[in-house]
Protein backbone atom coordinates (compact mmCIF):
# COMPACT_ATOMS: atom_id res chain seq x y z
CA UNK A 1 0.00 0.00 0.00
CA UNK A 2 1.37 3.65 -1.38
CA UNK A 3 2.89 5.79 1.89
CA UNK A 4 0.43 8.39 0.88
CA UNK A 5 -2.95 5.78 0.41
CA UNK A 6 -1.60 4.44 4.64
CA UNK A 7 -1.43 8.42 5.79
CA UNK A 8 -4.50 9.39 3.96
CA UNK A 9 -6.31 5.84 5.37
CA UNK A 10 -4.79 6.65 9.24
CA UNK A 11 -5.98 10.38 9.09
CA UNK A 12 -10.20 9.21 8.14
CA UNK A 13 -9.40 6.87 11.33
CA UNK A 14 -8.35 9.61 13.49
CA UNK A 15 -11.14 11.50 12.44
CA UNK A 16 -13.64 8.66 12.72
CA UNK A 17 -12.32 8.28 16.10
CA UNK A 18 -13.50 11.92 17.49
CA UNK A 19 -16.74 11.52 15.60
CA UNK A 20 -16.99 8.51 17.71
CA UNK A 21 -16.40 10.27 20.94
CA UNK A 22 -18.31 13.04 20.45
CA UNK A 23 -21.33 10.69 19.36
CA UNK A 24 -21.20 9.52 22.36
CA UNK A 25 -21.01 12.24 24.51
CA UNK A 26 -24.06 13.75 22.77
CA UNK A 27 -26.22 11.00 23.75
CA UNK A 28 -24.76 10.62 27.36
CA UNK A 29 -25.83 14.61 27.41
CA UNK A 30 -29.34 14.17 26.26
CA UNK A 31 -29.55 12.03 29.24
CA UNK A 32 -32.13 9.76 27.90
CA UNK A 33 -29.95 6.77 28.03
CA UNK A 34 -26.25 6.33 26.74
CA UNK A 35 -25.37 4.69 23.94
CA UNK A 36 -25.58 0.76 24.57
CA UNK A 37 -21.16 0.45 24.27
CA UNK A 38 -20.81 2.96 26.59
CA UNK A 39 -23.29 2.08 29.25
CA UNK A 40 -20.92 -0.18 31.22
CA UNK A 41 -18.55 2.58 31.72
CA UNK A 42 -21.02 5.14 32.30
CA UNK A 43 -22.58 2.86 34.83
CA UNK A 44 -19.51 2.67 36.71
CA UNK A 45 -18.26 6.24 36.33
CA UNK A 46 -20.73 8.12 38.37
CA UNK A 47 -20.18 5.74 41.51
CA UNK A 48 -16.62 5.62 41.49
CA UNK A 49 -13.93 8.15 41.37
CA UNK A 50 -12.92 7.80 37.68
CA UNK A 51 -13.77 9.49 34.62
CA UNK A 52 -15.92 7.75 31.87
CA UNK A 53 -13.29 8.29 29.47
CA UNK A 54 -10.94 6.02 31.66
CA UNK A 55 -13.67 3.49 32.44
CA UNK A 56 -14.18 3.15 28.66
CA UNK A 57 -10.41 2.48 27.96
CA UNK A 58 -11.00 0.08 30.88
CA UNK A 59 -13.91 -2.19 29.53
CA UNK A 60 -12.82 -1.59 25.50
CA UNK A 61 -9.82 -3.69 26.91
CA UNK A 62 -11.69 -6.88 27.33
CA UNK A 63 -13.13 -6.28 23.63
CA UNK A 64 -9.26 -6.92 22.42
CA UNK A 65 -8.82 -9.90 24.53
CA UNK A 66 -12.20 -11.05 22.96
CA UNK A 67 -10.90 -10.24 19.48
CA UNK A 68 -7.26 -12.48 20.23
CA UNK A 69 -9.22 -15.32 21.93
CA UNK A 70 -11.94 -15.65 18.47
CA UNK A 71 -8.58 -15.05 16.29
CA UNK A 72 -5.92 -16.72 17.57
CA UNK A 73 -3.13 -16.95 15.54
CA UNK A 74 -4.78 -15.26 12.66
CA UNK A 75 -4.56 -11.98 14.99
CA UNK A 76 -2.74 -9.11 13.22
CA UNK A 77 0.00 -8.06 15.62
CA UNK A 78 -0.51 -4.60 14.64
CA UNK A 79 -4.15 -4.73 16.07
CA UNK A 80 -2.30 -4.27 19.62
CA UNK A 81 -2.53 -0.73 18.41
CA UNK A 82 -6.01 -0.71 19.60
CA UNK A 83 -4.81 -0.27 23.03
CA UNK A 84 -3.17 3.11 22.23
CA UNK A 85 -6.17 4.15 20.37
CA UNK A 86 -8.29 3.35 23.15
CA UNK A 87 -6.05 5.75 25.07
CA UNK A 88 -6.80 8.32 22.39
CA UNK A 89 -10.20 7.66 22.79
CA UNK A 90 -10.71 7.66 26.49
CA UNK A 91 -9.31 11.50 26.57
CA UNK A 92 -11.63 12.47 23.27
CA UNK A 93 -14.57 11.23 25.29
CA UNK A 94 -13.63 13.19 28.33
CA UNK A 95 -12.53 15.99 26.19
CA UNK A 96 -15.74 15.94 24.30
CA UNK A 97 -18.19 15.61 27.12
CA UNK A 98 -15.99 18.34 28.78
CA UNK A 99 -16.61 20.72 25.51
CA UNK A 100 -20.47 19.86 25.48
CA UNK A 101 -20.89 20.71 29.39
CA UNK A 102 -21.82 24.31 28.50
CA UNK A 103 -24.98 23.17 27.37
CA UNK A 104 -27.86 22.96 29.83
CA UNK A 105 -30.66 20.98 28.16
CA UNK A 106 -34.40 21.41 29.93
CA UNK A 107 -36.89 20.42 27.89
CA UNK A 108 -37.44 16.77 26.29
CA UNK A 109 -37.48 17.57 22.38
CA UNK A 110 -33.93 19.21 23.51
CA UNK A 111 -32.76 16.04 25.14
CA UNK A 112 -34.23 14.39 21.86
CA UNK A 113 -32.43 15.90 19.14
CA UNK A 114 -29.18 15.69 21.16
CA UNK A 115 -29.37 12.09 21.65
CA UNK A 116 -30.68 11.66 17.32
CA UNK A 117 -27.42 13.84 16.71
CA UNK A 118 -25.31 11.43 18.98
CA UNK A 119 -26.45 8.12 17.21
CA UNK A 120 -25.87 9.66 13.53
CA UNK A 121 -22.57 11.36 14.52
CA UNK A 122 -21.64 8.28 16.54
CA UNK A 123 -22.74 6.03 13.59
CA UNK A 124 -20.89 8.47 10.97
CA UNK A 125 -17.45 8.30 12.78
CA UNK A 126 -17.61 4.10 13.53
CA UNK A 127 -18.04 4.10 9.17
CA UNK A 128 -15.38 6.51 8.94
CA UNK A 129 -13.27 3.86 10.58
CA UNK A 130 -14.52 0.83 8.94
CA UNK A 131 -14.00 3.14 5.48
CA UNK A 132 -10.08 3.76 6.69
CA UNK A 133 -9.62 0.17 7.07
CA UNK A 134 -6.43 0.34 9.03
CA UNK A 135 -7.22 0.66 12.98
CA UNK A 136 -10.77 0.21 14.19
CA UNK A 137 -11.90 0.72 18.09
CA UNK A 138 -12.31 -2.33 20.01
CA UNK A 139 -15.38 -3.03 19.76
CA UNK A 140 -16.44 -2.01 16.61
CA UNK A 141 -13.18 -4.46 15.26
CA UNK A 142 -15.04 -7.16 17.74
CA UNK A 143 -18.49 -6.87 15.67
CA UNK A 144 -16.30 -6.98 12.26
CA UNK A 145 -14.49 -10.19 14.11
CA UNK A 146 -17.48 -11.98 14.67
CA UNK A 147 -19.43 -10.94 11.10
CA UNK A 148 -16.43 -12.67 9.69
CA UNK A 149 -16.92 -15.61 11.47
CA UNK A 150 -20.77 -15.69 10.50
CA UNK A 151 -20.66 -14.57 7.41
CA UNK A 152 -23.15 -11.70 8.04
CA UNK A 153 -23.17 -7.91 7.52
CA UNK A 154 -21.55 -5.78 9.94
CA UNK A 155 -24.09 -3.45 10.28
CA UNK A 156 -26.77 -6.72 11.24
CA UNK A 157 -24.01 -7.59 13.39
CA UNK A 158 -23.69 -4.62 15.32
CA UNK A 159 -27.49 -4.50 16.17
CA UNK A 160 -27.27 -7.48 18.01
CA UNK A 161 -23.99 -6.33 19.95
CA UNK A 162 -25.63 -3.21 21.14
CA UNK A 163 -28.44 -5.27 22.35
CA UNK A 164 -26.79 -7.14 24.12
CA UNK A 165 -24.08 -4.32 25.56
CA UNK A 166 -27.59 -2.97 27.00
CA UNK A 167 -28.53 -6.32 28.51
CA UNK A 168 -25.09 -6.15 30.26
CA UNK A 169 -25.37 -2.49 31.55
CA UNK A 170 -28.89 -3.56 32.96
CA UNK A 171 -27.21 -6.17 35.29
CA UNK A 172 -24.17 -4.03 36.47
CA UNK A 173 -26.73 -1.51 37.41
CA UNK A 174 -28.93 -3.24 39.48
CA UNK A 175 -25.63 -5.15 40.55
CA UNK A 176 -24.06 -2.12 41.83
CA UNK A 177 -26.71 0.32 42.65
CA UNK A 178 -29.60 -1.95 42.81
CA UNK A 179 -31.67 0.59 40.02
CA UNK A 180 -31.87 1.20 36.78
CA UNK A 181 -29.41 4.17 35.56
CA UNK A 182 -28.15 5.14 32.13
CA UNK A 183 -30.61 2.68 30.41
CA UNK A 184 -33.57 4.25 29.21
CA UNK A 185 -35.46 5.18 25.82
CA UNK A 186 -32.45 6.02 24.19
CA UNK A 187 -30.67 3.41 24.58
CA UNK A 188 -33.11 1.51 22.94
CA UNK A 189 -33.20 3.74 20.03
CA UNK A 190 -29.26 3.82 19.57
CA UNK A 191 -29.33 0.16 19.99
CA UNK A 192 -32.02 -0.71 17.19
CA UNK A 193 -30.77 2.49 14.89
CA UNK A 194 -26.63 2.76 14.71
CA UNK A 195 -26.05 -0.22 13.33
CA UNK A 196 -28.73 0.71 10.39
CA UNK A 197 -27.67 4.32 9.97
CA UNK A 198 -23.60 2.30 9.81
CA UNK A 199 -25.31 0.71 7.03
CA UNK A 200 -26.46 3.85 5.49
CA UNK A 201 -22.95 5.97 5.40
CA UNK A 202 -21.25 2.30 4.70
CA UNK A 203 -22.63 2.50 1.30
CA UNK A 204 -21.96 5.95 0.64
CA UNK A 205 -18.61 5.81 1.64
CA UNK A 206 -17.56 3.29 -0.57
CA UNK A 207 -16.62 5.41 -3.06
CA UNK A 208 -13.43 6.66 -0.83
CA UNK A 209 -12.06 3.38 -0.96
CA UNK A 210 -11.91 3.36 -4.78
CA UNK A 211 -10.41 6.75 -5.40
CA UNK A 212 -7.71 5.39 -2.97
CA UNK A 213 -7.02 2.23 -4.16
CA UNK A 214 -6.84 3.65 -8.24
CA UNK A 215 -4.63 5.91 -7.20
Amino acid sequence: MPKKEIFIRYVLFIVGLWFCSVGISFATKAELGVSPISGVPYVLSIGLPLSMGTFTFIFNMLFVIAQMVLLGKEYEKIQILQIFVLIIFGYFIDLSLWMLSVFNLTSYPQKLIFLLIGCVVLAFGISLQVTANVLILSGEALIKVIAAKLKREFGVVKVFFDTTMVMITTITSFGIFHKLIGVREGTLIAAFSVGFIVRFFNKRLAFINRRLQDK
